[in-house]
């Protein structure tokens, strides 16, 4: 519930899932697009979800879900599903078998800006997702420098159909809700028609310059294909 004065806070629940064994992974991914996912759009305040495949090393799945505000996670139904989940069988998709494998990740991104909005927009068919971590005592300069000019600079890349720029929240995330992430502060999604795009030269001037932004360099890059893309997509 909000008051006049609180306005709601659009966020990212953003994942990064390591990937499961070679022979469950047809089995595992149909789980994830007609169980898992739908599941969570039927809970208060999930809008959207998007699934993108990563290949080479790091994680194999990037997995957005669109909130249109924060207070969703702390819903007493997802809640409940978080709690549910935490009971089941460590083998099984929905217990430890996702969420405890080395490499799973997961945090909470507040909108920030970009694209206006994306549910218009047409189907992506890559994404580059840009982690950086900025010094403290630099973090506002940085953010602002994003906002006023990074963004337009990463949206003029040969490719790419817009981009998003999300924020870790600063605010204290309820236990239950398995949130655990403590970086990278800032993501910059950048949505491409196709992720091929990512092999030209100019992607690997900045793939050489470890795409150094205001003297930061990234702390994570990866590169996606769209798997699947349900519900709303849309900014502030």
């Amino acid at each position: 519930m909000h008051d006049a004065a609180t306005a709601p806070t659009p966020a990212v629940l953003f994942l990064r899932v390591p990937p499961v064994p070679k022979d469950d992974t047809r089995r595992y991914e149909e789980w994830y697009d007609e169980v898992h996912i739908p599941y969570r759009l039927r809970l208060p305040g999930f809008i959207g979800a998007e699934r993108w495949t990563c290949a080479g090393d790091g994680p194999r799945y990037l997995v957005f879900y669109e909130l249109a505000d924060m207070e969703a996670l702390w819903d007493r139904e997802y809640l409940a599903l978080r709690r549910w989940e935490a009971t089941q069988p460590p083998e099984t998709f929905e217990g430890a078998g996702t969420t405890g494998r080395p490499g799973f990740e997961r945090g909470v991104y507040e909108v920030r800006g970009g694209t206006p909005a994306l549910a218009g927009m047409s189907r992506p068919g890559g994404i580059l997702l840009l982690g950086y971590d900025p010094e403290t005592s630099h973090a506002d300069d940085f953010r602002q420098w994003v906002r006023q000019s990074y963004i337009d600079e990463l949206g003029s890349l040969p490719g790419a159909t817009a981009v998003r720029h999300l924020e870790l929240t600063e605010r204290t995330m309820n236990p239950q809700s398995g949130l655990r992430t403590p970086r990278p502060r800032t993501l910059l999604a950048v949505y491409l028609a196709d992720p091929s795009v990512c092999d030209g030269p100019v992607f690997e001037a900045h793939r050489l310059a470890r795409w150094r932004a205001r003297g930061v360099e990234a702390s994570s890059v990866h590169v996606g294909k769209l798997a699947m893309r349900a519900g709303d997509m849309v900014l502030p």
